[in-house]
């Protein structure tokens, strides 16, 4: 980059910003609306949509993630080495049920299973991937942005939790249970919910690890934030 940039150089700058920050705002409203879809889909027959609706707008969807991870590609000074870090992003926004609809494969048993969890773990990647790259300072604070992710992470596993427990499992008779067992798991107390199915089992441990990692970031968060407070007072 020149120490003294032109003022086409600027414009361009002024206009990447714009470009990124446009589909910051709509991948974000995109991946709300992913959310919301997905759970009515689930509490309503739990079949993660197998509707032509629902297959259409998840097409579009994919097609939006795919462009901004393209356009940030583009933007971005390393190309390969974005597009390595960014392999499962790109993986996880292919729409593999419209595929799958339009050649007429039927996918049965844990592959089935496992199309239908990806929407859900795509929503985590996308939400994960916007708080990233918006400014913080000017969308989010960093508390903001950890409050959403956590409450992301415990979401999307009590769904995943309810999907593989629901009917087999006596104790999850609702998503509310399946939230109680998510939330006990990550704080690493246990839950009484016993997990009866592998998917279940996997992700009991799994949580509890997360949980490890993000509440000592968290308390650290808060030591400094009273720190920095203290500090000001005294001087």
């Amino acid at each position: 980059m020149p120490d003294n940039p032109t003022p086409t150089h600027r414009t361009l700058k002024t206009w990447q910003k714009a470009l990124r920050l446009l589909l910051d705002v709509l991948v974000l409203g995109a991946a709300a609306l992913w959310v919301i879809m997905v759970s009515l889909d689930t509490l309503d027959n739990m079949t993660f949509g197998g509707t032509g609706f629902y297959l259409k707008v998840q097409f579009w969807l994919c097609m939006l993630f795919l462009v901004d991870l393209t356009v940030d590609m583009a933007l971005s000074e390393h190309r390969w080495r974005y597009l390595g870090h960014h392999a499962v992003s790109y993986l996880l926004c292919v729409p593999y049920l419209v595929l799958f609809n339009f050649f007429g494969i039927v996918p049965s048993g844990i592959l089935q299973f496992v199309l239908g969890i990806i929407p859900l773990v795509r929503a985590v990647f996308v939400l994960a991937e916007v708080l990233r790259a918006m400014d913080m300072e000017r969308s989010l604070s960093m508390l903001g942005a950890y409050i959403v992710l956590l409450a992301a992470i415990v979401y999307f596993a009590s769904m995943i939790f309810y999907v593989a427990e629901y009917g087999v499992n006596p104790g999850v008779h609702s998503l509310r249970s399946a939230v109680y067992w998510a939330v006990m798991c990550m704080s690493t107390t246990g839950s009484d919910i016993a997990e009866y199915t592998d998917i279940g089992k996997i992700l009991a441990p799994v949580l509890a690890g997360m949980g490890l990692i993000f509440f000592p970031v968290f308390t650290v968060y808060i030591s400094d934030a009273i720190n920095g407070s203290s500090d000001q007072a005294q001087s």
